[in-house]
């Protein structure tokens, strides 16, 4: 079995909301298991806690509950967060932490290093309600307004001097720099991420090339249409409005406006018969 640091453990898995996680050990052994300790409300344990080995310590699973902490959650027993549905939010929420002081390189808890330990046979028992992956065009019904993502921090200094870094629906997500793109942390579109040309489709859409499907899908297998290409090429020349071409066949069509401005450039004439064709597919010839 491959080991992951528990950085990027927690880069994968911390999201404000119910943390979820799935895990290789029996589930419903698990879930037979009487909690030794229940949260309930909210609850402010700024020293940490430490779920001692043979203890299962949970969150109350009818009540939306949230544990605040400034120091380390190490999990030597169960650690169990799971809501009895979707309206009830479990957040185990760290304020305060100073990356800055943060040593790193060990599997050892380090006073300094303040996160979630799951340490020696310690077992992290995470299920919420099922969510849409979280992107920055569009918000499924699944996530609710006060809900957000938050980012942990990988060096000294990252988001400012410590914590971890929220971003809710008004906010764009955090990027990295790319050779020449700017990427984010996540794809722009629900169906894009796993896409070998993942990195040209956000280089497009945050040029304001591409703006998808408008239902936060991009389509990266399917075809491309004339009026499609119109669109994008007009996007990307920042061509200026024009007058009508004539084309018998564009007359309140949704790219009659960049159609008549790619002709106005004189980069289509159409099929050379008053027709543009726009919901035909472009072939490579065409596109050249």
């Amino acid at each position: 079995m491959t080991r992951i640091n528990r950085r990027t453990f927690l880069a994968s898995a911390t999201a404000a909301g119910a943390l979820a996680a799935t895990h290789p050990w029996n589930a419903a052994g698990l879930l037979a298991q009487t909690a030794t300790k229940t949260f309930s409300g909210t609850v402010n344990l700024p020293e940490g806690f430490t779920v001692p080995q043979g203890e299962v310590w949970e969150f109350d699973p009818d009540v939306s509950t949230t544990v605040v902490v400034s120091e380390n959650v190490v999990v030597r027993g169960t650690l169990r967060m799971r809501p009895a549905s979707p309206s009830v939010r479990h957040v185990l929420r760290f304020e305060g932490v100073d990356e800055g002081s943060f040593k790193g390189g060990g599997m050892d808890v380090v006073a300094s290093d303040v996160g979630l330990w799951a340490v020696g046979s310690g077992k992290l028992d995470l299920a919420g309600s099922s969510k849409m992956p979280w992107n920055r065009t569009g918000w499924d019904s699944s996530w609710l307004a006060s809900d957000d993502v938050r980012v942990t921090p990988f060096n000294a200094g990252d988001y400012g001097s410590g914590g971890f870094a929220p971003f809710g629906q008004s906010d764009s997500l955090p990027s990295i720099t790319i050779p020449g793109r700017i990427v984010p942390l996540k794809p722009s579109f629900l169906d894009s991420g796993a896409s070998p040309f993942m990195l040209d489709i956000e280089a497009i859409a945050q040029a304001g090339i591409t703006t998808g499907y408008g239902d936060g899908r991009f389509g990266p297998n399917d075809g491309v249409t004339r009026a499609q290409m119109a669109a994008f090429l007009v996007r990307a020349l920042g061509l200026g409005s024009a007058g009508s071409a004539g084309f018998s066949d564009t007359s309140g069509h949704w790219a009659e406006d960049a159609i008549d401005r790619l002709a106005a450039a004189g980069i289509t004439t159409g099929y050379g018969d008053g027709r543009f064709g726009p919901n035909d597919g472009v072939t490579r010839a065409q596109m050249a």
